[in-house]
């Protein structure tokens, strides 16, 4: 499945890759884009977030947030959609932010692999792969009821 752009608040980061397929990975924790895209992405996350994000990152993360500061409920909510070959899914902060330690880091990160689509980004989804229409579905669900 081909991402053909993320919009973050209402600007819009667009891929230059649109012939290189995501892998969507249940396996795969985090979500891995193609490093150019990437930072463009993470530059427009962290200006919506609208507080300065932490100097030094939990190992392996490279943007983090004070937990308070971000924490769910305060009024820095912002829109996060996913904008694939043929759908627009968005997503809820539990889909872009995990906690580690005190902090809200941003569960995306930088790749010069193939880019996946991981689990966190997959939560609360049912996902369903039609492999003879070769078409791949995300339906909202609340996935504690299940």
């Amino acid at each position: 499945m081909v991402i053909s752009g993320i919009t973050v608040g209402n600007k819009t980061a667009n891929t230059s890759q649109r012939d290189s397929n995501t892998v969507i990975d249940s396996g795969t924790t985090f979500t891995f884009l193609p490093t150019s895209f990437y930072n463009d992405v993470e530059a427009l996350v962290e200006a919506a977030v609208g507080v300065e994000a932490t100097p030094n990152p939990p190992k392996d993360f490279n943007l983090c947030f004070a937990y308070d500061s971000i924490a769910p409920g305060n009024s820095n909510d912002f829109d996060f959609v996913v904008h694939f070959e043929n759908a627009d899914l968005s997503l809820n902060p539990q889909n872009i932010f995990v906690r580690v330690d005190d902090f809200l880091c941003f569960a995306v990160f930088p790749t010069n692999g193939v880019p996946f689509y991981g689990n966190v980004a997959q939560i609360d989804f049912q996902v369903e792969y039609d492999l003879e229409e070769r078409k791949v579905s995300f339906a909202p669900a609340d996935c504690t009821q299940h």
